[in-house]
């Protein structure tokens, strides 16, 4: 057995709304596509490139992506690599590539909403798939809509320099070291 990997991760902007659909098992899809700047300097000249990438979100997470994403809205997803075919009308094999989203961050402020970013994992699982939750709002994980209140313990400083007003940490600390031997 391989140990082979498949694992994508864009920052990028919706190019149109996303597109919602119940197929006939139940499960809800969503399509959409993600356009990703490039900016690179080329015999002294800056350029701009451009990639669109489709994507699919199936379940729960696809849901959540058409309720609180529009086109322009910067998002960032984790998911793998997915290739399929078809014949079209021509008889002609036709294949494409599309990013499956087990992830997804939403990035900078929702427009009308005022809402900061959050972020949802296909798997319900906060952290997993790459991406840290983000530091400039809610984390919304469980796939639930719902903000999580307060920062992660890891993410709090240590409850000695965040008691007292302008109080000293150090004052007890009999280590301090001599103004001699401070080398600047």
């Amino acid at each position: 057995m391989a140990n082979d990997l498949n694992q994508v991760m864009l920052i990028g902007r919706l190019t149109q709304d996303p597109q919602l659909r119940q197929i006939s098992s139940g499960n809800s899809v969503c399509n959409f596509s993600i356009a990703n700047n490039r900016s690179f300097t080329t015999n002294g000249t800056k350029r701009d490139e451009v990639s669109y990438f489709n994507c699919v979100a199936w379940g729960r997470l696809g849901e959540i992506i058409n309720q609180y994403c529009q086109k322009g809205k910067q998002i960032a997803v984790t998911g793998r690599l997915r290739q399929d075919s078809y014949t079209d009308k021509d008889g002609r094999k036709v294949y494409k590539i599309e990013v499956v989203v087990e992830n997804m961050q939403l990035l900078g402020r929702s427009g009308e909403e005022g809402r900061e970013s959050g972020g949802w994992s296909q798997s319900g699982a906060e952290g997993q798939g790459g991406w840290p939750p983000a530091d400039n709002g809610p984390v919304y994980g469980q796939m639930s809509p719902e903000p999580a209140m307060g920062i992660p313990s890891q993410f709090k400083p240590a409850s000695s320099l965040t008691s007292g007003s302008g109080s000293n940490p150090y004052q007890d600390n009999q280590m301090m070291p001599d103004e001699d031997d401070i080398p600047f």
